[in-house]
């Protein structure tokens, strides 16, 4: 506690207007200890003391002590060495060298005057106090401290020190160091003069020991150690860590399981989740049906008590999800702690859902077949179709393209026990190869996503010779993999003729593995009456599909039977589905095909056709994507593709993106 600086009062003498009988009755009477003298002009000349005063009365004897002039005289010996203040100084105050005096003027008026003796017996009694305070806290501190002087020999230690170390102080004061404590940290510190942190063992105990140099100046003069019995804290620790440790494998078992998990209060309050439930979670309560039905689930366990609980929800995703509440219970209260909330997909993961959805899209059909196809077969061919409809060998059919190999493969498995199981035909000439690579080799949590959605049915894959070498392989290795696991039926077609020279244009491992049995069907040119039937049947179905009764006279279906088309029937039903949209007419001759043809052939002409008025900024995007799309079909590479157009390849790597955005 800093001690107040007690303010001495001192009295005020004018020279002009004083005697000495006067200093020497008020000096007596206040009983000032000290006085000082104001000049003619307010000056200050200097202060003395009531024992200066009364020596210089005798000196002078005191039958002079009225006359002005000995004041004068006296006023000509005062002491100058004074220093005037404007507030009581603290302790910390240093005190001038030249100064026997403080006085304090506030205002400009003297308030009192403090001497050397006076400050100097504050300070004192402030370190003092100090001292005493500071060793209660040595004392007190609940750390061991103790201290060495340069040779290494002990001057302080405190209490903890003593009960620590198991020495009393008078036996380790004066003693060295080593022969108290077995650390040499202290010695250490004097040798280096830095300091220390150190963890130690004796015995059975864990110590710790902060170190530090103690300086005079620049010189090393001791050092100074803290210490410290740290064993229960090492205990906790130890502990502690094992709880982290725990903490730290229960967080990584919620992060990576395939269930959503949380822990929730009484009140229903998430305190911890993962990523997953998270997602369910929000799923869940977009939903208010969903919502309501969660939090009655929830308000039930914790109103009856009890152990756990489960019920199954929809979310919006249409994911099915088992949501299972368990309760963990206070023991000593009968009360719930938490409730551990863990929701199971019982479907898939989302990230299955949009491969599904992706390919779903990717996939010409996926469904199960209906007995509502184009049947005009021969008895001998429609025997046939029933023959093989009884094994599940793999069916390989050749003909050329829109000769009907799709209507053929559709009927030999309505023929089948398998009509009612998933049908999926993929047509391998209308998918670039990273589609077709997509759709074919996808995985899923289930497995290969194509195989495993196609199990106990067929997989038909239409104009496999347009599917890439690389990919056949790879295929013909998949087929024999999922053979043994998954029970499906393969079925392909080809148009082109194959071969497995130095220069193979088809896999032979695969052709063998889709062709146990062969069809052939021939052209349209080769089989009229078929033909002719099922032109009857396109226009069938364009009636019904357009709303109007419509018909072919005789000319027009001859027409139609010695053209040579590229694309067989299906090209004869493209033609016939424009020309019923070319007109409103019900009755088609021979000629209104023929003009349709003949515009056809006009247009084929042109590099670019518009059909429609469009904004300018519009039709050039149009026209991009459309060049892009013929180039993506090649399977070249985006520098290819930019040397073809003409433009930087970065170029078309960004207009392939904003397309596919």
């Amino acid at each position: 506690m800093e001690q107040t600086i007690k303010l001495q009062p001192i009295g005020i003498f004018p020279s002009d207007t004083t005697t000495l009988l006067h200093l020497l009755n008020t000096m007596t009477t206040q009983a000032y200890r000290y006085g000082m003298i104001i000049g003619r002009f307010g000056k200050l000349e200097g202060f003395f003391t009531a024992m200066d005063l009364l020596q210089y009365c005798m000196k002078m004897g005191f039958d002079y002590i009225e006359d002005i002039d000995q004041l004068r005289a006296f006023a000509r010996m005062v002491n100058k060495q004074f220093t005037i203040v404007t507030h009581i100084p603290s302790i910390k105050y240093e005190w001038p060298a030249d100064t026997h005096l403080l006085i304090i003027k506030q205002d400009n008026k003297y308030m009192g005057c403090i001497d050397k003796a006076t400050f100097y017996e504050a300070v004192a009694k402030t370190q003092q106090f100090q001292l005493k305070h500071y060793k209660t806290v040595f004392q007190a501190v609940p750390s061991g401290i103790m201290a060495v002087d340069i040779q290494g020999n002990i001057t302080m230690m405190n209490q903890a020190g003593e009960k620590i170390s198991g020495v009393p102080l008078e036996k380790a004061i004066g003693r060295f160091i080593t022969d108290v404590v077995p650390p040499k940290g202290l010695l250490q510190v004097l040798q280096t003069g830095q300091g220390q942190v150190e963890k130690y063992k004796v015995r059975k105990r864990w110590y710790i020991s902060h170190r530090e140099p103690i300086f005079d100046g620049k010189q090393l003069v001791g050092a100074i150690g803290v210490f410290e019995d740290i064993s229960k804290i090492e205990s906790l620790t130890s502990e502690l860590e094992t709880y982290r440790q725990l903490v730290r494998e229960n967080e990584m078992l919620m992060d990576t399981s395939e269930h959503g998990i949380a822990i929730m209060d009484p009140n229903g309050d998430i305190l911890r989740q993962n990523a997953l439930f998270h997602q369910f979670y929000i799923s869940i309560m977009y939903e208010e049906s969903q919502r309501v039905k969660f939090s009655q689930a929830l308000q039930d366990i914790i109103q009856n008590k009890k152990t756990q609980s489960t019920i199954r929800m929809t979310n919006r995703h249409q994911q099915v999800l088992d949501v299972h509440f368990s309760i963990i219970t206070n023991q000593e209260q009968r009360t719930i702690d938490r409730i551990v909330v863990r929701i199971s997909n019982i479907t898939t993961t989302s990230q299955h859902l949009k491969k599904i959805n992706a390919l779903q899209q990717q996939l010409h059909h996926v469904f199960t077949l209906t007995n509502d196809s184009i049947v005009s077969y021969s008895t001998e061919l429609t025997n046939k179709i029933k023959q093989i409809a009884k094994v599940s060998s793999s069916v390989l059919i050749k003909g050329a393209i829109g000769t009907g190999r799709s209507t053929l493969a559709k009927q030999i498995v309505l023929n089948s026990e398998r009509k009612k199981a998933p049908f999926i035909e993929i047509d391998c000439r209308t998918k670039t190869k990273n589609e077709l690579e997509y759709v074919l080799f996808t995985t899923t949590l289930e497995g290969y996503y194509l195989f495993s959605l196609a199990t106990n049915g067929t997989l038909y894959f239409k104009n496999i010779d347009y599917l890439p070498y690389t990919l056949q392989e790879r295929l013909a290795s998949l087929i024999e993999q999922q053979a043994s696991t998954i029970n499906i039926r393969i079925m392909a077609s080809i148009s082109t003729d194959v071969s497995f020279g130095q220069k193979p244009n088809f896999s032979e491992k695969l052709y063998y593995l889709i062709n146990a049995i062969t069809f052939h069907i021939p052209p349209i040119a080769e089989k009229p009456e078929e033909t002719k039937t099922i032109i009857q049947h396109f226009i069938h179905l364009l009636s019904e599909k357009h709303h109007r009764s419509i018909t072919l006279t005789a000319d027009a279906i001859q027409f139609l039977l010695r053209q040579q088309w590229t694309e067989n029937l299906k090209e004869i039903f493209s033609l016939l589905e424009r020309l019923v949209l070319s007109s409103h007419r019900t009755l088609f001759h021979a000629f209104h095909i023929k003009q349709l043809l003949a515009l056809q052939e006009d247009i084929s002409k042109k590099s670019i056709i518009v059909n429609d008025i469009l904004p300018l900024k519009t039709a050039v995007k149009e026209l991009e994507k459309e060049l892009l799309f013929l180039l993506n079909e090649k399977n070249i590479s985006y520098r290819q593709m930019a040397k073809i157009l003409d433009v930087n390849p970065s170029t078309v790597v960004r207009k392939i993106r904003n397309i596919k955005e």
